[in-house]
């Protein structure tokens, strides 16, 4: 009994410690997403890093899901211009896409997984087309 009651007790410690740490992986996922995809940070309008490290003070144990998404998103624009960028269906970055992190997190509102989605479906493409400037 005391051997079944000291390992109930360690796994208690591991899994709080374990749960403690899910905010802050949320947060880095999201970061990673608004980095890359996001109009404002991708096109270097807004520094993504300075964007991180405003709110990982913001972040502690007791942030849900959807304050996180809010604080990474507060400041950021969520009106998109333009149409929504369409994969082709060969395309083999489009194609190895997986969001199923925030898709399928019961934790994230309904409200969040759309404004991830349309981050994603309105993200920013540099133009670069091959054209380069020489250089005098």
């Amino acid at each position: 009994m005391k051997k079944l009651l000291s390992i109930f007790c360690i796994i208690l410690v591991q899994s709080s410690v374990y749960g403690q740490k899910d905010q802050y992986r949320l947060l880095i996922k999201t970061w990673n997403f608004l980095k890359y995809y996001h109009p404002d940070l991708a096109s270097a309008k807004k520094d993504a890093d300075s964007l991180f490290l405003t709110t990982v003070e913001k972040v502690n144990d007791q942030s849900d899901a959807n304050s996180v998404i809010k604080v990474l998103t507060e400041n950021l624009n969520h009106k998109f211009s333009g149409t929504p960028v369409n994969d082709q269906e060969k395309d083999i970055l489009s194609a190895n896409q997986d969001f199923k992190w925030y898709q399928k997190n019961k934790k994230i509102s309904t409200e969040n997984k759309a404004l991830l989605k349309d981050i994603y479906d309105h993200r920013f493409i540099s133009d670069t087309g091959g054209k380069t400037k020489a250089r005098r």
